[in-house]
């Protein structure tokens, strides 16, 4: 990951996104905003939060990169790329800049279409994922791209 996180507060401190269903906060012992998060760290938070295994994780992680992809600006895709470990980062850019206009359901849908899941452990995962980027990107990048979106996906 380029660049630090900021001031050396602990990580998810003041993070207003809010989770619904199955995922759950997980403190991430040690980690401090200074530190940056490598794509382990990454995976295994969502693995905890999502309740699946790592490999699952992982799956659920491209999947949701790939349509949160197709979902914001190609800009801001670049953007979010750019602060996040190479490995969780390809799916991420779309080969167009226009982003597509879907709601959650259908977000929701092309995740557990592409990581080969239902929809539920789908929906755990998204916002397992979601909540890791709000502590992973620095700065006010993850509220960027969440401003991109609609509000419903605030309450995923």
């Amino acid at each position: 990951m380029t660049g630090a996180f900021g001031t050396g507060r602990e990580v998810g401190a003041g993070n207003s996104f809010a989770v619904s269903g199955s995922a759950r906060a997980v403190p991430v012992m040690g980690r401090r905003i200074g530190d940056a998060m490598d794509s382990d760290d990454f995976i295994r938070l969502v693995s905890r939060r999502a309740h699946v295994p790592e490999e699952q994780a992982e799956e659920l992680t491209r999947a949701t990169m790939l349509t949160l992809g197709e979902r914001i600006t190609g800009g801001e895709a670049r953007h979010l790329a750019g602060v996040l470990p190479a490995e969780i980062a390809p799916p991420l850019v779309p080969p167009e800049d226009v982003a597509e206009k879907f709601g959650v359901a259908e977000f929701v849908r092309r995740v557990s279409e592409r990581a080969g899941v239902d929809e539920a452990v789908a929906r755990r995962g998204v916002a397992a994922v979601f909540m890791t980027l709000g502590e992973a990107v620095p700065g006010t990048e993850f509220q960027d791209v969440m401003s991109q979106l609609p509000n419903e996906f605030q309450n995923i």
